[in-house]
């Protein structure tokens, strides 16, 4: 599996650690949603080069395809992260929900979510 996540291979504990992934994640130029042939998101994708807003905080060490099948709170229990699911789901819907492919949208929808929950626009590197 090629490396996806090349941070320091640990999982955020933060709501503000997640959004920085996440907008790092569809900042980048060859960012498209990372899904099924049913349209269903998906954590990562069958040759690991793509993931999810989710996913893309999951370092290569702790992913498993296996997680695929789990539910967010139960994989975030699991692997011992204590963050709100619920409000992570709203972040994964800012990934899930636009019905285009380019970044613009998913970028548009996670500056609202960053408005609306205090969250700091991270630096794109």
């Amino acid at each position: 599996m090629a490396i996806l996540i090349k941070s320091n291979q640990t999982m955020p504990t933060t709501l503000q650690g997640f959004f920085t992934r996440a907008y790092r994640w569809a900042s980048r130029p060859e960012f498209t949603k990372c899904k099924d042939v049913y349209n269903k998101c998906r954590y990562r994708s069958d040759d690991g080069t793509n993931a999810c807003f989710i996913g893309a905080c999951i370092p290569d060490n702790l992913y498993h395809p296996e997680m695929e099948d789990e539910m967010l709170d139960e994989m975030l229990h699991k692997l011992g992260i204590e963050v709100d699911p619920r409000i992570l789901r709203e972040l994964q819907l800012c990934h899930d929900k636009p019905s285009a492919h380019s970044n613009m949208d998913s970028i548009k929808m996670l500056n609202y979510f960053a408005k609306k929950h205090s969250l700091k626009i991270p630096s794109i590197k």
